[in-house]
């Protein structure tokens, strides 16, 4: 005689099962990490097309090696499963409407839009950031005057809003692009031996490029930046294209000294940050690669 198991009970069953199967979907999807990348650009004279005519583009060689990453990245979990943002922005703003416009244009945040949208997005991510980096760098380069990238204030006052995002599973990094030398001219700062600025012919950048044991004079002496008095621990910084100035090699390192001792006074430490020479934009590009993968796993 055949069993007749009631028709309640195999509802029960089957919606236990899918039930318990969507909740399982549902936490796989909280634990799928997100990239918050934002690049701020250095729009100060570095990009002059009559100082750098080759800057621009450097700059946006290594950008859209960053896009390429950042795509690839998504790549590895599904489009559908995509929240990721990626950003350009600079500090001051600015009073160019257009970079502005363009600036916006740039800001893509997959986490506000349904799978249609999502796949498009992705799919032009590319072509929107050629077209509308040409038009910033077009615009930026050609200005009749420069008053510098006030990066130190950035940190100070912006990058805890700019550069950190609140949910659990985002993965924070920020990409500048500059020559590493950090200037404006409403902002030098001096605090015995901390600096809010450093230059090309700045003392206490000068001092250092004849000694042998400069190392040693630098942190006995107490140099340094003066510290942004925030802590961005979940913060990875990838900076490229620093550029010493002619004839100063040593610069590069003394660049590295300042902004490391800086970020890990921020605790930004170890593999959580990077500061990259400018190169061949061939050769500095499987070092963004990997400095994003990595970031994505810390």
């Amino acid at each position: 005689m055949k069993k007749i198991i009631p028709l309640f009970i195999l509802s029960v069953f089957a919606f236990g099962f899918y039930g318990c199967d969507k909740g399982k979907a549902a936490t796989t999807e909280e634990q799928y990490t997100n990239l918050n990348v934002t690049i701020l650009l250095d729009l100060s004279d570095r990009i002059s097309k009559m100082k750098n005519p080759e800057q621009a583009s450097r700059d946006t060689a290594a950008v859209m090696q960053i896009v390429r990453s950042f795509k690839k990245f998504v790549r590895t979990k599904g489009i559908a499963h995509t929240d990721d943002k990626i950003k350009v922005i600079f500090y001051p703003q600015g009073s160019q409407s257009l970079i502005h416009r363009t600036a916006a244009e740039l800001s893509v945040d997959f986490s506000a839009m349904e799978g249609g949208d999502k796949r498009f997005a992705y799919e032009t991510l590319d072509s929107i950031y050629s077209s509308g980096l040409s038009q910033i760098y077009d615009a930026a380069s050609s200005a009749a005057s420069f008053d510098g990238s006030d990066l130190y204030s950035f940190f100070r006052y912006r990058a805890q809003d700019d550069c950190i995002s609140s949910e659990r599973n985002s993965k924070n990094i920020l990409v500048i692009l500059t020559d590493g030398y950090l200037y404006h001219k409403n902002n030098k700062i001096k605090n015995e031996n901390r600096y809010s600025y450093i230059g090309p012919e700045a003392p206490h950048l000068k001092i250092f490029r004849g000694k042998e044991n400069w190392e040693q004079s630098f942190d006995e002496e107490g140099y340094g930046l003066i510290p942004s008095g925030v802590q961005l621990e979940n913060l990875s910084i990838l900076v490229l294209e620093v550029n010493p100035a002619e004839g100063h090699v040593r610069d590069y390192e003394i660049i590295r000294k300042y902004w490391g001792g800086w970020f890990e006074e921020m605790g930004i430490t170890g593999k959580k940050y990077k500061i990259v020479q400018s190169d061949l934009p061939s050769q500095n590009a499987p070092i963004i690669g990997k400095f994003i993968e990595t970031a994505a796993r810390l």
